[in-house]
């Protein structure tokens, strides 16, 4: 039987949606699914309908303009950071010597505790106003989490298992356990982005309210 050829960053972070479903296979995780059940709740009671014929006029001036592009802007910074991170890792972990295993081990866990709180916050603070007029955030951006979160439980368990035995530590097992997590990843950072740039936006909101929303 010839060997599986490992992936290559380049393949990991190609976004796909697609990789919900291999996630979805190996998730047991209980923590993501919960709060996305309750993110829907909170939006099922509010009124969420869209109005799909509705379009803002174009920005006056290039300041109306960076208006429409705060929310996508200012999203985009904390995303490139994860995607910066979630390379870093991947990188590190093809060099790690026995000596700095420990230290490398606290960065892996920093990126994955970062990624669940920004998520936190989005789906606690974010996702429920915008939920009420845009239906990415009713369903989408919520199951994309699940998936992340599926993903995310695998490796800080396998982090986990690696301090407990350090010399069972296999880099080569931890990216493909970041394999099967990084295309719903990356597809997320970049759909979630798209879904607040402007011209998205306009459809749902006039300026005044974008000038409102949490971000």
């Amino acid at each position: 039987m010839a060997a599986t050829t490992p992936l290559t960053l380049a393949q990991v972070i190609t976004p796909s949606r697609e990789a919900c479903n291999a996630l979805k296979v190996n998730s047991n995780s209980s923590r993501s699914t919960r709060m996305s059940k309750s993110s829907r709740s909170r939006t099922n009671d509010d009124d969420n309908s869209s109005c799909s014929d509705f379009v803002s006029p174009p920005p006056r001036n290039s300041t109306e303009q960076r208006e429409w592009d705060r929310m996508s802007t200012r999203m985009n910074m904390f995303h490139t950071h994860f995607r910066q991170t979630f390379a870093n890792v991947w990188r590190m972990s093809e060099k790690v010597s026995p000596d700095e295993l420990q230290d490398f081990l606290d960065y892996a866990e920093e990126f994955v505790h970062h990624l669940e709180g920004h998520h936190g916050i989005e789906e606690r603070y974010i996702f429920p106003v915008l939920a009420k007029k845009m239906p990415e955030f009713r369903e989408e951006h919520l199951e994309e989490h699940e998936q992340i979160h599926a993903g995310m439980d695998r490796y800080q368990d396998y982090i986990r298992a690696a301090r407990a035995t350090p010399t069972a530590f296999s880099p080569e097992k931890l990216r493909e356990i970041m394999g099967l997590m990084g295309p719903i990843l990356f597809y997320h950072l970049d759909a979630e982005v798209e879904t607040l740039k402007a011209d998205n936006l306009k459809r749902y909101y006039t300026l005044d309210e974008v000038r409102r929303l949490p971000m």
